[in-house]
């Protein structure tokens, strides 16, 4: 009986061993929700007509994901202003109109 209850206990502890060691999925610390902390110039800022945005984002991007949803418009929405995007690194991006903009139009991102 009590070699019963030793071999009992010994194989319990091998199972918690093994189960302790088995990896389990869990969020990284340094999961961040990506954003963007910065837009230059200034929202509400006047911009040349030949202005370069640059946009700053709070973690790494994936390149194509951004340029794809990102869409310049003037404010009525009827114009899409196309351009040329050119990463810095991999959370500042630039973005260059391909032709000026036009004077006294409002544009959103």
């Amino acid at each position: 009986m009590r070699r019963t209850h030793w071999l009992l206990l010994g194989l319990l502890a091998v199972i918690l061993t093994a189960l302790a060691a088995v990896p389990t999925a869990r969020g990284a610390p340094d999961d961040v929700i990506p954003r963007v902390v910065s837009i230059s110039p200034a929202p509400g800022s006047e911009l040349p007509l030949t202005g370069i945005l640059t946009f700053t984002f709070n973690t790494a991007m994936d390149h194509p994901s951004v340029e794809a949803a990102l869409t310049i418009k003037s404010a009525d929405g009827k114009q899409t202003i196309s351009g040329k995007f050119v990463w810095k690194d991999d959370t500042t991006l630039t973005f260059t109109p391909t032709a000026p903009l036009i004077r006294t139009t409002d544009y959103s991102v």
